[in-house]
């Protein structure tokens, strides 16, 4: 007997949030002044942004190179940047934040037989990001002058983040962690749970490649927040990069939180929102967050084609 395909309740859901945060963004904004801006764009100027976001891939790839490398996993550089394209396209057309990040597990367990700790790799490489995009929020602190509740946000964000990582390296704390997801309910899933941050708190062996994936991270969150820079520059829309530097971190930290589509509605909304906050138009941060958005998923297509076009290459390493 054939089982009839559960229904996806969870992305409806969230298809209807980033609808109604959208449409009521639309509602709200000037639409006659996102009209205004987006005539203002011309062809090269979408071109400098599209090669300017497969920069930041290049740069990312980099990063995530040092940490499969620390793990036995000599990907070559080129197939590296190669799965991680096709792992931005999955990341924007999968109903899930993590697509692209079950993408890339899966294209790595077809060239290698480490599988827990390319996924260990894949975690490490979203914590460093984390790590990374917030303490240049934190560095930029000093040099602007925002509302006090913001200062205190991203310094508690900090504190929470950097506990989180020195629990997983220090080894009685992650083995506490290990023990108390491996009693959850569900027993098989706790158990594998277990084992991704087992694997994760092993990296605490190789501090050269931490700290020379923690140097991308670092690079590879400043180009990203300044790739949204040219997008508003692009745009006529003048802002300072160091305003930017401050709130797009929080703004992908308010991304995380799973109730849209790909963040997409509540992304928008935290731009329009802090760009409020600087005194700019709310339909300016609009606008920027959605336009910035577009070309990435233009340019994830590439990604797209590189799975169409075919297989890893290299022969598949036994552990």
């Amino acid at each position: 007997m054939v089982k009839k395909p559960k229904f996806n309740y969870a992305l409806i859901v969230k298809l209807l949030i980033s609808a109604l945060i959208l449409l009521f963004l639309v509602y709200k904004l000037d639409l006659g002044l996102v009209m205004n801006l987006l005539r203002r764009i011309s062809f090269s100027d979408i071109l400098l942004l599209f090669f300017w976001y497969l920069l930041t891939v290049l740069v990312t790839s980099f990063r995530w190179g040092f940490l499969l490398r620390a793990k036995g996993l000599g990907i070559s550089f080129i197939n590296t940047v190669r799965i991680y394209l096709i792992g931005f396209f999955f990341n924007n057309f999968l109903p899930t934040g993590i697509g692209g990040d079950i993408a890339r597990a899966y294209h790595i367990s077809r060239i290698s037989t480490k599988l827990k700790e390319a996924v260990a790799s894949i975690l490490v490489e979203r914590l460093l990001g984390l790590v990374a995009t917030l303490m240049i929020a934190l560095l930029m602190l000093p040099f602007c002058a925002i509302d006090s509740r913001f200062k205190i946000l991203i310094i508690a964000l900090n504190l929470l983040i950097w506990i989180l990582g020195l629990a997983l390296s220090i080894q009685w704390s992650a083995k506490l962690i290990i023990l108390l997801i491996t009693k959850i309910p569900f027993r098989k899933a706790g158990q594998k749970l277990g084992n991704l941050v087992e694997a994760i708190h092993l990296f605490r062996y190789n501090p050269g490649a931490i700290l020379k994936a923690f140097f991308f991270s670092l690079l590879y969150q400043f180009t990203l927040i300044f790739y949204y820079f040219l997008v508003s520059d692009v745009l006529n829309i003048h802002v300072d990069l160091k305003l930017f530097l401050i709130f797009v971190p929080l703004i992908w930290v308010i991304s995380l939180i799973p109730i849209s589509l790909n963040a997409l509605g509540v992304r928008e909304a935290g731009f329009a929102f802090f760009f409020e906050q600087i005194g700019q138009p709310g339909s300016e941060g609009f606008i920027v967050s959605l336009l910035g958005f577009t070309i990435i998923v233009c340019a994830s297509l590439i990604g797209g084609l590189l799975f169409l076009l075919g297989k890893e290459k290299g022969k598949r390493v036994e552990t």
